[in-house]
């Protein structure tokens, strides 16, 4: 069964959510705007403080960490489950459907953005909390919402995408780093990582370190098939790529609005680019001052970010086996996203994928 909801702003204090599948779909229901938030803010706190932790710890281990999480993610579920007003008997019918699911669903989220919520740490309750004890493995996982599903978060509905691998010779590959984050986590890494990371970085049309080389690679780029993928520490709204520049300097800064401005695809011709914003929060942020702008526009088919802070290091480690599947293996999006899911577990659920799920690239190794 592959599952659909729909999430859009109903009234300035609610959001209107209606769910659906190939064979059924339930009447919309409303929930309260400020209690999702705050739930989902606080799933996020938690989710700084886990990263921090391994980040800092000698033996990181999530498992303290992993009953609040619990606790929050039904706090989430109920806030999403709980009408107010008309609806009570479709969301009732939709948290059925959710807490009867035994084996993994797609579910496609399509979102106005009126709210960014953490949906991979939704959890269900279905009474087994209270003795519970965590294994240290993906399995804990099971009743969130990560485990559950197969999740895509997509902001535009019209962007149609060819059901097969976009042509290897059409496809180009733009880093924006920051150069200091950028070396210092390359220190960290093994000969391996080190090497891949090399290649990777040689894909045409290669890298750069601030906005302004950015925008004259990009030029060069825009009518292709495209990954761009940036390296910088973030707020949710903007991104930095030296923080010790002048923070009105727009050659090392750039908020959302610059985002929009630099990046925007201005062709008729049709062209399919994904983005990864890899850096502290770049899932967050709210409607039209976020990165949801750039990347809902023709010719962008989202975006991958992050939940949370995560240490340059893992970021590092988590971009490089993001981009080599699909990048030189052919892996799709989601099938790429789903497998660095477990191994890089825990870390990796810091992740949430906000790209067309079938967007592929012709291998580089097939022969």
């Amino acid at each position: 069964m592959s599952l659909i909801l729909n999430v859009t702003g109903h009234e300035a204090n609610m959001l209107k959510l209606a769910w659906s599948s190939q064979d059924w779909a339930l009447a919309p229901y409303t929930v309260g705007r400020e209690l999702v938030e705050s739930q989902s803010a606080n799933i996020r706190h938690i989710l700084c403080e886990l990263s921090y932790h391994y980040g800092h710890h000698p033996s990181p281990d999530y498992t303290p960490y992993f009953k609040r999480l619990v606790d929050a993610g039904q706090k989430l579920s109920t806030a999403l489950f709980t009408s107010v007003g008309a609806g009570e008997e479709a969301a009732a019918q939709a948290e059925l459907i959710v807490s009867d699911i035994r084996e993994r669903q797609r579910l496609t989220v399509y979102s106005d953005a009126t709210a960014h919520i953490p949906w991979n740490f939704i959890c269900r309750d279905i009474g087994k909390w209270e003795e519970f004890a965590p294994s240290g493995n993906f399995e804990d996982f099971s009743d969130f919402w990560s485990n559950l599903f197969s999740i895509t978060v997509r902001f535009n509905k019209t962007d149609f995408l060819p059901d097969k691998p976009l042509e290897r010779s059409s496809f180009k590959v733009l880093y924006i780093l920051n150069k200091t984050h950028y070396q210092q986590a390359r220190k960290h890494l093994n000969e391996e990582e080190q090497e891949c990371l090399d290649r990777l970085l040689e894909i045409d049309v290669g890298n750069v370190t601030d906005w302004d080389s950015g925008r004259q690679r990009w030029r060069q780029i825009s009518s292709n098939n495209s990954l761009l993928y940036i390296f910088g520490h973030s707020d949710g709204t903007s991104i930095v790529l030296d923080e010790d520049a002048d923070p009105h300097d727009t050659k090392y800064r750039l908020d959302a609005a610059g985002l929009m401005q630099v990046f925007r695809k201005r062709e008729r011709q049709r062209s399919a680019t994904i983005c990864f914003f890899n850096g502290c929060h770049t899932a967050a942020g709210k409607m039209d001052n976020s990165f949801l702008p750039i990347t809902s526009t023709p010719g962008f088919y989202g975006f991958i970010g992050t939940e949370a802070e995560v240490s340059n290091i893992f970021a590092t480690r988590y971009g490089i086996n993001f981009m080599k599947r699909v990048c030189e293996e052919g892996m799709s999006v989601q099938e790429a996203y789903d497998s660095l899911k477990t191994d890089l577990f825990p870390q990796s659920l810091l992740y949430s994928c906000f790209a067309h799920a079938k967007y592929r690239v012709e291998s580089s190794k097939q022969s």
